[in-house]
């Protein structure tokens, strides 16, 4: 799988945003269950709008993880 995101906006708009994500997908298989996956799940069921969920920190052009959104 490849994952690709493009930003319009200018380097010093980008680097002020602070932005945090998370990749996720919800996966059927051949025989329709569904099964969620993410960078991380913050609670026992997945929410892929909780920002707790959102583990992967972009601060300007280089992505980081944020060690008080990871797990430990």
């Amino acid at each position: 799988m490849d994952l690709r995101a493009a930003y319009a906006g200018g380097a010093e708009e980008f680097e002020l945003a602070g932005w945090r994500l998370n990749c996720a997908a919800v996966i059927e298989n051949a025989e329709g269950t569904l099964s969620h996956w993410a960078v991380r799940h913050p609670r026992p069921r997945p929410d892929f709008h909780d920002t707790e969920g959102f583990a992967i920190c972009l601060d300007g052009a280089v992505a980081a993880c944020d060690p008080q959104v990871m797990p430990s």
